[in-house]
């Protein structure tokens, strides 16, 4: 499942396809999996749980405005929906901008704190990384996290 708000910086949904086609890529290259699924809806009113279990949640540039538009007990309910409609050794990936630019809602320890939401529902953290570039002469970095359901015992307490 790809989710990816029309992007400031990338144009609409210009990162959800750069991963797309990344995740694309790596599909082709294994063998014994399915296709690839996108859904374009306001991801707080679906529910992940009704077509999963999915091996693959991309999350591009989105939780900033999630936590900017619903309360924080909505954003972690969305979490553990995520985790819940997670398959057994799945995974989810975020990427979002958070420093570089002048928006608030994109302040480093803001994105670090959603970030964080997921490994208190049950996600465990594989890697992390920040990718660093320039775009219109501004150097941006965003905060790239892979998280993964590790067993069947992983869940919100």
């Amino acid at each position: 499942m790809f989710y990816s708000p029309p992007c400031r910086h990338c144009g609409p949904h210009g990162c959800a396809r750069y991963l797309a086609d990344c995740h694309a890529q790596v599909r082709q290259a294994a063998v014994g999996f399915g296709a690839i699924d996108f859904r374009v809806a306001n991801i707080m009113d679906y529910d992940p749980n009704t077509e999963g279990p999915w091996d693959l949640v991309v999350m591009s540039e989105t939780i900033c405005y999630l936590g900017w538009l619903y309360s924080l007990f909505d954003v972690v309910w969305l979490a553990c929906q995520l985790l819940s409609a997670t398959s057994f050794g799945g995974r989810l990936l975020m990427a979002n901008t958070c420093a570089g630019v002048e928006d608030y809602l994109l302040r480093p320890w803001i994105i670090r704190t959603y970030r964080d939401l997921f490994p208190n529902v049950g996600y465990h953290r594989e890697v992390e990384e920040i990718f660093h570039s320039t775009k219109n002469g501004v150097d941006i970095e965003v905060l790239i996290s892979l998280f993964a359901k590790v067993s069947s015992t992983d869940s919100a307490k």
